[in-house]
């Protein structure tokens, strides 16, 4: 007797297996007669079988990870999607060294990226973005990511559309160091004013404080010495640098085609609510250095140094992304950003404006990027701490924030933009309000007094521009503390991404008007403060995959309910999960794996017990079903779906039959499918259920996903 070539290449048993639902004769006639009614009902159901399907929708997909920058040792996690997200399933764990490693791990085929993350051995993100899947591949470097756009997932793009636009001069002076000054003839210029006034002459001088002669000339061929050049790459930026009286107003550029992309991940309002919502960090017209959450003071003035360092990045190379997630003001605001090389005045360089209304009204919105924005009179900060809701808005109402690229114009700041940062630039940011937010007005009219919602990021640059940290705030006389800069921002480190919020106005210093995160290669001066998670977010579930078996006891419905299981799994680890689902069949099917008997589906799902007959009532196949315990095996580290080693055995009075794989392009009664999937009500053809499956039984290459589009009322949920 032939045997019967009945499973899809997932499954590697030996001997045949029938299984009998309930509907369908307990006894098993001849086999052969029995396969030819099976072929015979597929070939009339959905025509010919495509030679090459195996019935599998996994497929093993190999990622290699090469980020050089991340030292030591890290650990990568692979997400099917974006962690917030709620169909998001852990799919890889692993280290790596030094950012480099590898795992090989199941995926659908119909899938085209995968969400990664990289925490260094600081718990900080160095990794957070979607890759793409090619080939079978994923190559995670800090440069490869994708980007979500409506249309789908794309390639990030290398090219670089931003250019500079209108340039503006604020009121907001500042001293310059005594390095960008020489003092000759009793007058002190910058080095650009001394060559304007002296272009192609000799300057004879005095010796300007810190340089020697040769840090400031250029010698002739001849040795003589050039004074017409002014030579400043080998000056030293010293830490205790004097102020010179001379004061400079500051410039800043509006950038155009600054790039913007849907924020990833998205979230609900009740996720966002643990996130960044009220509560999260700094409570909403509470004083940052009185925040519940933080609780800085036990630690006294150690802990409220931490924030008062302010906030600035060096790059390590690669891009850097500003994602802005929430935001509780109503005033206009610009947020930009200055870099510079040790041994630069960051406030000698250009100050480029990247966003140009950073508004949450402008940034944030329901149910989809660029979809409905929030109004003008709907403030984030109303979202209600118990049912985290937000007005009309459910908690599970998704959230969309938008996302900026920052543009480097090269050391000397005079090349075509490029979204590329090398390596070794600081960075600090600032907020530029203006008012009313639909116009090009740059001068500073919210607030109390005049320019003090221009702020950096650094308190320390924020004296230096006499904006000073206030002693009391009795608005008729205030008081400052001269050696303080105001505090108008803090970053914090929570659910392992780092935050920057900034303050832009008024006396709350809640330092939540505006929050993004900050996204890229780079490392801080100083770590930012860990905000403890009092109610974390759960970890996505391991990726989990269905095994769904057909039996042959009636040959016509092929409703794929017989005996059906789920086995969960995360790459990396050795053990799984088996749950038992539903049970279609009568006869006693016991599920194995390895060789070891696991248990009867019936007794697993609800401990259920034969009848007289030694036959079950059915399980789980009406409108909805409860399922049984999982069961925790022992799995090889290389454990695939794709080669899974599960058996069913059912009883027929005293003879066991066994199923075994089926040979490619034959009709199956066993399918591996995604965790999700919804199997048919009894009797109910997998193809009445699925349309789609017919078109992917005939080409195995062709509505690979059939799988998400179940018809309404004839699935088990």
């Amino acid at each position: 007797m032939r045997k019967l070539l009945l499973l899809c290449a997932l499954i590697t048993a030996s001997g045949t297996f029938f299984l009998s639902s309930c509907s369908k004769d307990s006894n098993l006639y001849d086999p052969n007669q029995k396969v030819n009614e099976y072929n015979n009902s597929w070939n009339q159901q959905f025509g010919a079988i495509d030679p090459t399907q195996n019935w599998n929708v996994a497929t093993t997909v190999s990622a290699t990870a090469a980020c050089p920058t991340i030292a030591g040792e890290s650990e990568m996690r692979i997400y099917s999607d974006a962690p917030l997200e709620d169909e998001s399933n852990l799919m890889a764990v692993t280290k790596l060294t030094n950012g480099a490693g590898s795992i090989s791990f199941d995926a659908k085929k119909a899938a085209n990226h995968v969400f990664v993350s990289i925490k260094n051995s600081e718990g900080l993100f160095k990794i957070y973005n979607y890759y793409a899947i090619v080939n079978g591949t994923v190559n995670i470097t800090p440069s490869d990511y994708i980007t979500p756009t409506r249309s789908g997932f794309t390639r990030a793009a290398n090219n670089c559309p931003v250019t500079k636009g209108e340039k503006k001069t604020l009121n907001n002076q500042y001293e310059s160091l005594v390095k960008d000054m020489i003092w000759w003839n009793w007058t002190t210029k910058t080095v650009e004013e001394w060559k304007q006034v002296y272009q192609g002459q000799s300057v004879q001088y005095y010796n300007p404080g810190p340089f020697t002669t040769e840090s400031i000339v250029t010698k002739n061929a001849d040795g003589s010495i050039n004074y017409t050049v002014f030579d400043f790459s080998n000056a030293e930026l010293k830490p205790d640098a004097k102020w010179v009286g001379s004061t400079k107003n500051i410039e800043i550029t509006l950038l155009n085609g600054v790039a913007q992309e849907e924020a990833v991940p998205c979230w609900t309002l009740g996720q966002g609510y643990k996130l960044f919502g009220p509560g999260s960090f700094f409570m909403e017209r509470q004083k940052y250095y009185s925040s519940e959450k933080l609780n800085l003071y036990p630690n006294g003035l150690e802990g409220l140094k931490k924030v008062e360092k302010g906030f600035s990045i060096v790059t390590e190379g690669g891009e850097i992304k500003m994602p802005v997630v929430y935001g509780a003001t109503q005033i206009s605001d610009r947020v930009g950003y200055v870099y510079y090389k040790d041994g630069q005045d960051p406030l000698a360089q250009p100050h480029y404006i990247l966003i140009n209304d950073a508004r949450p009204q402008s940034n944030i919105y329901f149910n989809s990027w660029k979809g409905q924005t929030l109004n003008d009179n709907m403030q984030l900060e109303g979202w209600n701490s118990t049912t985290e809701s937000l007005g009309s808005y459910a908690k599970d109402t998704k959230m969309y924030g938008t996302s900026y690229k920052l543009a480097f114009f090269g050391e000397n700041h005079d090349q075509e933009a490029t979204y590329n940062f090398p390596a070794g630039y600081h960075i600090v940011f600032f907020i530029a309000p203006y008012q009313p937010y639909n116009t090009n007005d740059y001068s500073n009219h919210n607030g109390y007094y005049t320019d003090v919602n221009y702020n950096y990021s650094l308190p320390e640059l924020n004296k230096r521009i006499n904006h000073l940290d206030q002693k009391d705030w009795v608005i008729s006389k205030p008081t400052y503390d001269p050696t303080r800069g105001v505090i108008k921002a803090a970053a914090w480190t929570f659910n392992g991404q780092t935050f920057l919020g900034f303050e832009d106005g008024g006396g709350d210093e809640d330092l939540n008007d505006i929050v993004f995160w900050v996204e890229g290669q780079y490392k801080t001066p100083e770590p930012p403060i860990t905000v403890p998670d009092p109610d974390p977010l759960p970890e996505p579930q391991s990726e989990s995959w269905i095994i769904a078996c057909e039996d042959l006891g009636n040959t016509d419905d092929i409703d794929f309910n017989d005996v059906v299981f789920s086995v969960s799994h995360t790459a990396g680890e050795t053990t799984a999960k088996v749950t038992p689902l539903a049970a279609g069949g009568v006869l006693p099917s016991n599920i194995y794996h390895g060789g070891n008997n696991l248990g009867e589906i019936h007794n697993l799902i609800n401990g259920a017990q034969p009848n007289a007959n030694g036959q079950y009532s059915m399980l789980n196949t009406g409108s909805k079903g409860t399922p049984g315990s999982a069961i925790t095996i022992t799995v090889p580290a290389d454990y695939s779906v794709t080669n899974h080693g599960f058996t069913v055995k059912v009883k027929d009075q005293n003879e066991s039959i066994v199923l075994e794989s089926a040979e490619i392009g034959t009709a199956p009664q066993m399918l591996v499918l995604p965790g999700e999937w919804t199997w048919p009500t009894e009797r109910t053809p997998i193809g009445t259920a699925f349309p789609m499956f017919v078109n992917w039984s005939k080409a195995a290459n062709t509505a690979i996903d059939w799988y998400k589009s179940p018809v309404e009322g004839k699935v088990v949920k």
